[in-house]
Formats: structure tokens, C-alpha cells, sequence
């Protein structure tokens, strides 16, 4: 009984130990992960880096690729500002074409999220929209930067880099493993970037799923090739297999996710694996 009128009189402190029992092993979880993730989009990869509590997005996608996939994720996760954005590798627009269209993805996560640091690929062609984008960023207290190629960026503990000011390469150093993130590119570019690029041990290529030639292959040789797309080349794939490179294909299998214990591992066949468990 005296226990009974003992924790009466001090209800407060069961109930901070029982908030204390759900909250810290959310808190320690988020603040130690870190995870790359490739998303499920069309058109472009959209990777986003879980670095201990820091997020990391590279691309956003168009307005509903924003809204209904970039946006739901970092709502799962529990994300309440990007750290980081990085717009880079989007596909080369017209002289006189609206660059609104590219800027809406980024657009549509800026309403719901502020954006502390973003990174902007140099412009091409007109980009009568960029000031209005980089006041948006500047007036919810983000700051706002062109990359310059060559330079290295740090984004807590993954170093991003373009490669080159007029092909859509990115360069990212993620836990001492190479990661290339490639645009479209037509195969007199994709010619250029294989005489050029100094790249050696790349684990991960991320790319839209279109063609690559074989001489392009044959000097970066990815260990693990992510296509994010509804189709994939097929000449490619068959390039890619005769070189013994992991494909990951994001309509097949999802997003792709890795992390330094677990690897690689699709989505897709995680959920389905859960499902056989029920």
C-alpha cells in the first residue's frame, strides 16, 4: 500500500521514465544511422544520405516525384530540415526553355522543409527562375551556392564533387567508397567524359537507365550500377553482366538502399520478405 500512495505522489517521474523507454531509442537510432538510399523515380536518380541526425539530397525529381516520393520518405524517417541539397546532373534545357520546370520538385520540398545549405549545378541556358528559387532559399534562412567543378563540397562526412562544368557528372566520396552520379549523356559526351574523367575504384554507378556506350564502361567499371527508370537499355545490361556488375533496377526493385553493415539491399524484396513472415 505504501508503495501504491509512494508512486502516487510521484506519477511525473513514471511517466518521464516511460516517454524516456520510447523516445531514447528513436533518438540514438536516427543520431548513429547512416544510409544512402536511391529512390524509386523516373528520369533521374534522387539519392538521399542519412549521416548521423544530417540529411543529404541530391535531385528532387519533378513536382509529383517531390510530393509523392521524395517528400513521404523523409516523412517516414522523421526528417525536419535537409541539410544539404545538391540539384546537379538534370537534364540540359534550350536556349529560351522555362528552367521553372526542373525548379518544381525542388520548389514543392522548399514549402514543406527548409533547406540549410543549396548546392545549384551551373546554369544552362536560361534560368530566368533561378533568382526566384534562390530568394525562396535565402528567405527561409538557407543559403544558396553554384558548384564549381572540381571542388570539393563536404556534406558531413560524404565529399561531393562535379567533375565537369559542361557534362553532368557528380562525384560522391561516401564512406571511402566512389559513387558516380551521371546525366544524360549523348555518346559523343559519353566519348569525351571516358578520355577525361580520373576516376579509379568506383564502387556505385547511379544513372537514368539510357545507353552507355561500352568504351565509358569499360573505364569506369562499377562494381554495383543503380538505374533509375522504368526501362533499362538493354544493351547496357548485357555490357554490365558480361563485366559482372551488380544491377539494381529501381522499377523492379524499388529503392535501393545501402549502409555500411548491411550493404545493398532492394526494397522491393525486403518488403515481400516482411510479408512472408504475417
Amino acid at each position: 500500500v505504501w508503495l501504491w500512495h509512494w508512486w502516487q505522489r510521484r506519477w511525473w517521474l513514471a511517466g518521464l521514465i516511460a516517454i524516456s523507454l520510447v523516445v531514447f531509442p528513436v533518438w540514438y537510432a536516427k543520431t548513429t544511422l547512416f544510409q544512402v538510399t536511391v529512390l524509386a523515380t523516373p528520369g533521374e536518380p534522387v539519392l538521399i544520405i542519412q549521416d548521423q541526425g544530417k540529411i543529404t539530397l541530391v535531385n528532387s525529381g519533378d513536382a509529383n516525384t517531390a510530393r509523392f516520393t521524395v517528400l513521404p520518405f523523409l516523412q517516414q524517417q522523421g526528417v525536419n530540415q535537409i541539410d544539404a541539397a545538391i540539384r546537379c546532373c538534370t537534364p540540359r534545357l534550350a536556349k529560351g526553355t522555362d528552367t521553372q520546370v526542373t525548379n518544381n520538385g525542388w520548389s514543392t520540398i522548399l514549402e514543406r522543409l527548409p533547406i540549410t545549405n543549396f548546392y545549384n549545378e551551373p546554369a544552362i541556358g536560361d534560368s530566368t527562375s533561378q533568382p526566384n528559387f534562390e530568394f525562396a532559399v535565402q528567405s527561409r534562412k538557407g543559403t544558396y551556392q553554384t558548384l564549381a567543378a572540381g571542388r570539393s563540397v563536404e556534406t558531413g562526412s560524404t565529399d561531393v564533387k562535379l567533375l565537369d562544368a559542361d557534362l553532368p557528372v557528380l562525384q560522391l566520396q561516401i564512406q571511402g567508397q566512389n559513387w558516380l552520379l551521371l546525366g544524360n549523356l549523348q555518346p559523343d559526351q559519353q566519348k569525351q567524359l571516358a578520355t577525361k574523367i580520373g576516376l579509379s575504384n568506383l564502387q556505385v554507378l547511379a544513372w537514368s537507365g539510357e545507353r552507355l556506350t561500352d568504351d565509358l564502361l569499360k573505364v569506369l567499371k562499377p562494381s554495383v550500377a543503380i538505374a533509375s527508370s522504368s526501362s533499362v537499355d538493354p544493351d547496357t545490361v548485357t555490357a554490365l553482366r558480361r563485366n559482372k556488375t551488380q544491377l539494381f533496377w529501381t522499377n523492379r526493385d524499388g529503392a535501393i538502399q545501402w549502409s555500411p553493415k548491411g550493404g545493398f539491399e532492394a526494397t522491393l524484396e525486403l518488403t515481400e520478405n516482411e510479408a512472408s513472415l504475417l
